[in-house]
């Protein structure tokens, strides 16, 4: 626990540190002089000016260290503090709760998947579970759009797994990134609708490690922008499936990043559907 002075405290160290401090400094300069005039001259002991020296100090640090501690928890406060309209968020447990509020009860949702596998992170597989729960059965989502980059073969299986599971439900649509690496999309937006009211996340992949710097931007008018920005990316992007329609040109596109997927269950599956 941080030891921390009062204002006032603070103050009064200060102020003690100044008229000490002075009154030493006119002392040395009025001995000198009265020395002339006196028979026996005075003299300050080293025994108490290095004491009174190092008090002076003390009280000078302490005073210094006061303010800093002062500024310190203006500046926390001042942090903490919510912008209007924005929230940030410092860890991928802290983003994704917040992520998974406002994704259920969405009317529609556009968001860019960079995100690992099920499996690989505790708060992100409780996103997914909640959020596919909403799809599968909520009353108010009337679309759910997912364009998602594929890096691995463990992310391209849970793709087509997770695109078999929600397809069902008919509000879910899925597309790929034409550039495989994540690497090359370092920033993952996720728009999200309430009716008339618009929330837009921005997020780097979601980090192993738990730290993770993203904000929320709470806005109709910048949620529209985004918005549009995410058709122009959904149009040019290979699409696995939209609704309960499955797209013969995205999965071959699948096949040409790992054939090995063409082998999987799901896979065929949604290939029998397919137009």
């Amino acid at each position: 626990m941080a030891f921390r002075l009062s204002e006032n405290e603070t103050k009064l160290a200060g102020q003690l540190a100044i008229v000490l401090s002075v009154g030493f400094c006119v002392t040395t300069l009025v001995i000198p002089i009265a020395n002339h005039f006196l028979t026996k001259p005075l003299d300050i002991s080293l025994d108490v000016s290095i004491p009174y020296v190092v008090g002076v100090t003390a009280l000078f640090v302490t005073y210094v260290y006061g303010r800093l501690e002062y500024a310190v928890s203006k500046e926390e406060q001042v942090l903490s503090q919510p912008y209007h309209g924005v929230e940030f968020f410092y860890s991928s447990e802290t983003f994704l709760a917040r992520l998974t509020e406002l994704t259920v009860g969405a009317t529609s949702v556009s968001t860019l998947n960079l995100s690992s596998p099920l499996g690989r992170i505790e708060p992100l597989d409780n996103y997914f579970a909640h959020v596919h729960k909403y799809i599968l059965g909520g009353t108010e989502l009337e679309s759910f759009r997912s364009l998602a980059s594929v890096d691995t073969p463990a992310k391209l299986d849970w793709l087509v797994k997770r695109t078999t599971l929600l397809m069902r439900s008919g509000k879910a649509s899925f597309a790929v990134l034409r550039q495989v690496k994540v690497g090359t999309m370092p920033l993952g937006f996720h728009v999200i609708m309430r009716g008339p009211d618009g929330f837009v996340f921005f997020y780097p992949p979601v980090d192993l490690t738990g730290q993770m710097q993203s904000f929320l931007i709470k806005s109709t008018g910048v949620a529209e922008m985004v918005l549009h920005y995410f058709d122009l990316l959904w149009a040019a992007s290979p699409k696995i499936c939209q609704g309960k329609v499955p797209s013969q040109e995205g999965l071959a596109f699948l096949g040409t990043i790992d054939p090995n997927i063409t082998k999987s269950r799901e896979y065929q599956v949604l290939l029998k559907e397919a137009e």
